[in-house]
């Protein structure tokens, strides 16, 4: 049950929902991550740390860099987790939680906004 409520949590934000999007597609830096949503960095890194707390975001450290990632299918089972301790508290079948859970899965799918993009360092010093 815990790990549930705190996936549901971490995808209760809208600015973790549009990290999910964006980390699903590829893995971003957080320099990346504060270009294309206009955060600071502390706020990018307190969003992505709930992420990673409840199973679903990566990190890679390159150098300097830190590098955050979904995997598509970590998120799947996150979600099947949730869906099952949802479906399984329910009694019967619950046509407004199915439309629900679609509605979460179609967000999920559908490709974030178009962003501009951010050059990727090259080994070099960040200024």
């Amino acid at each position: 049950m815990l790990e549930s409520l705190r996936i549901l949590r971490a995808l209760s934000g809208e600015t973790r929902i549009k990290l999910v999007r964006l980390l699903c597609d590829s893995e971003l830096c957080v320099c990346e991550l504060e270009y294309i949503l206009d955060l600071s960095q502390p706020a990018i890194s307190q969003q992505v740390r709930i992420l990673r707390e409840a199973g679903i975001a990566t990190a890679r450290r390159q150098g300097n860099w830190i590098f955050y990632h979904i995997d598509r299918e970590d998120l799947e089972e996150a979600l099947d987790k949730v869906r099952g301790y949802l479906t399984s508290q329910l009694s019967g079948d619950d046509d407004a939680m199915r439309t629900e859970w679609k509605r979460l899965k179609q967000l999920l799918s559908d490709p974030p906004d178009h962003c501009p993009g951010f050059p990727r360092p090259t080994g070099g010093r960040r200024q």
